[in-house]
């Protein structure tokens, strides 16, 4: 066994790997492009104002703010603990009421 055979399989394997990755990849966005299209369709019944692209915006933006707030408003253990110090009262946030204010201003304007 030479040293190319050495550092040929591993790197065989590495980019078998990596088309499996990008197989499941491609698989996934594929699944969550139909599901996204759905989801645009029954807002399009609800608020017919909204068109295909408004509405897929709308959705990216709708999971932007899920995916900001939801570390915001679940802090680890360590953080939690430093926002009960009286310094920091104000820095709490609830996630449901400042999710809704935000998806109401994103309807609306």
């Amino acid at each position: 066994m030479g040293f190319g055979d050495f550092i040929g399989e591993p790197l065989f394997l590495l980019q078998n790997k990596r088309r499996g990755l990008r197989k499941f990849i491609h698989s996934f966005k594929s699944e969550l492009q139909n599901y996204l299209k759905k989801y645009v369709t029954a807002l399009i019944e609800v608020i017919p104002e909204m068109t295909l692209t408004t509405g897929m915006l709308f959705l990216y933006q709708h999971q932007s703010i899920v995916a900001g707030l939801w570390p915001l408003t679940h802090p680890s253990p360590e953080v939690a603990e430093v926002l009960q110090n009286e310094e920091f009262q104000g820095m709490q946030v609830d996630f449901y009421k400042l999710f809704q204010q935000t998806m109401e201003k994103l309807l609306t304007d």
